[in-house]
């Protein structure tokens, strides 16, 4: 007699056995025996970048269990904040979704119940997750929008950015208008050698998060001469004696501040 209540171990699969039973004369009967242990069913937690959504854009998602016996049902339990954000819903199909007009962390578990009744418990069939709603998305001009005519810029030099939104981002210049010579990367950097004339130049750009939600912008660009400088005034010293002067901007290119520095290589006299 198998006893009432009892709980089988193990992973899921066919077991074949042989019953034999021996009556009081002596006597036995056998039977060839089978028997099938389904596993509880189990649904995960929807990973990276399902598990985000942006303020004021519809978001979805299916949770799909394994295991167990079709069909199921899902249930899901608010963690924090104790209830489902306003605009997200849940159905026992297992779709959450809806739209978020707040940002905030969501945290909750989702619980399967396939056809037989089973559920799977907090460490098997079911999964604490996380729904992250960020800020809508805002491209970002560089703060370094001039450039001089001649001048090569390469990696951070002038970058996009985007505020909000889901990472990673993408950017484009769907529009072009960048200065004749500079590319827009996707990861945002804006680098080449300035070809353009001097003055100002309006592009559009755009980023595309991790979701699909872009964001645009216009940013303009000026565009300078090359700043000249003049040699020192005073192009004669006495060693030994005190030396003082100044090297000039005599064109100021795209303004100051300015950094000066020797050119490696052309020397530079001792002591100065």
């Amino acid at each position: 007699v198998i006893p009432a209540n009892s709980i089988p171990t193990g992973q899921g699969g066919t077991v074949s056995f042989v019953v034999t039973v021996v009556d009081s004369a002596g006597g036995t009967g056998t039977a060839s025996c089978s028997m099938t242990f389904t596993p509880r069913p189990v649904v995960s937690c929807p990973s990276a970048p399902s598990n985000s959504a942006d303020v004021g854009v519809p978001y979805s998602f299916t949770f799909v269990a394994t295991q167990g016996t079709p069909a199921y049902t899902y249930a899901l339990t608010p963690v924090s904040p104790a209830s489902l954000p306003a605009g997200i819903t849940f159905t026992t199909g297992g779709v959450l979704s809806g739209t978020s007009a707040v940002a905030l962390n969501f945290t909750y578990t989702v619980t399967v119940t396939d056809s037989r009744g089973v559920t799977g418990s907090t460490t098997v069939g079911a999964a604490t997750c996380l729904l992250q709603v960020n800020p809508a998305p805002q491209i970002v001009c560089p703060s370094q929008n001039k450039v001089d005519t001649g001048a090569t810029y390469t990696g951070q030099q002038i970058v996009v950015t985007t505020n909000g939104g889901t990472s990673p981002f993408t950017y484009t210049n769907p529009g072009a208008g960048l200065p004749t010579g500079l590319v827009l990367a996707g990861n945002g950097s804006i680098t080449g050698t300035v070809t353009a004339s001097v003055g100002s130049f309006t592009a559009n750009l755009t980023s595309t998060d991790a979701i699909g939600v872009r964001s645009s912008i216009l940013c303009t660009f000026t565009v300078f001469a090359l700043p000249v400088v003049a040699c020192p005034a005073a192009n004669s010293a006495t060693p030994g004696v005190l030396y003082n002067s100044s090297i000039q901007v005599t064109s100021p290119g795209a303004g100051g501040p300015y950094t000066f520095r020797v050119t490696p290589g052309t020397g530079w006299p001792n002591g100065l």
